[in-house]
């Protein structure tokens, strides 16, 4: 801005442009295509976790008929014991046992099926989560003749999101079982 020093009015003007449509552009392309492999992240999350469910209802639902045959078995023999009352705290001793086992599946699948929720960390026990994978994958263990183990002399605590870190266990423990069923 030039000013004229008889009557101090302004005599010139500069304006200096710079186009920056394409700058502009660019940053928005850029902006659109990470969104695009976000989107592109969480549906591959997403699948994943389908396709887990999908091997995991499979011997869920094997594992879940062992005790209901216990059950049907027990309940049938329930009035031949009636007068044996040792032989009667056995069968409901395995009905109860057997309830039990399926009570523990369920819930950790009511918890596993939460995981689209917001993510909430706080701290677990790895040594619990672990265990609770190993329900989930202990009917297709049984399947191939695998056994799982879990050898901890340790209770160590981890900050985390339980049902990510049971999702990556439970894609390690049935990769595991994959890779080792057939060659014993």
């Amino acid at each position: 801005c030039i000013r004229d020093r008889a009557n101090n009015e302004i005599s010139h003007l500069l304006c200096i442009c710079d186009d920056i449509t394409t700058q502009k552009f660019s940053l928005e392309q850029r902006e659109h295509i990470q969104n695009q492999i976000e989107i592109e992240r969480i549906k591959n999350i997403h699948q994943a976790k389908l396709t887990s469910l999908g091997v995991m209802a499979a011997g869920i639902a094997h594992e879940i008929n062992n005790p209901l045959a216990i059950i049907a078995g027990s309940v049938g023999l329930l009035s031949r014991f009636a007068s044996d009352p040792v032989k009667l705290a056995s069968k409901v001793e395995s009905i109860q046992k057997s309830c039990d086992r399926i009570a523990r599946i369920v819930l950790s699948l009511k918890k596993f099926s939460r995981s689209g929720e917001k993510t909430k960390f706080t701290s677990h026990s790895l040594l619990d989560i672990v265990h609770e994978v190993i329900i989930l994958t202990d009917a297709k263990a049984k399947r191939h003749s695998t056994e799982v183990t879990v050898d901890s002399k340790t209770h160590s605590k981890v900050f985390c999101d339980e049902v990510e870190i049971e999702q990556v266990l439970l894609n390690l423990i049935n990769n595991a079982i994959d890779a080792v069923k057939g060659k014993s």
